[in-house]
């Protein structure tokens, strides 16, 4: 693996870790978008590894895109028994 692979796995994965906790938080709150252009100055990386963070926490189903607005936090479907 080059240098620049790994470079680049470890940005997305940072990327990530940012994001998570803020969705499970419901921070932007339930169905706010997350700004793949202000998460990518915040981070100061690319918006592609911010775009790759997305896509692991759609496959998490802890968002989803939407086409109209981006990419938004799902809410959350608690079982209350």
């Amino acid at each position: 693996m080059s240098r620049l692979s790994t470079i680049k796995d470890t940005l997305h994965v940072k990327a990530y870790q940012e994001i998570k906790p803020k969705t499970i938080c419901l921070k932007p709150g339930p169905r706010g978008k997350i700004s793949e252009n202000e998460t990518a100055k915040y981070l100061k990386i690319s918006r592609t590894m911010v775009r790759e963070a997305l896509l692991i926490l759609e496959n998490e189903k802890l968002a989803e895109r939407d086409h109209r607005r981006g990419v938004v936090v799902k809410e959350a479907n608690y079982n209350r028994n």
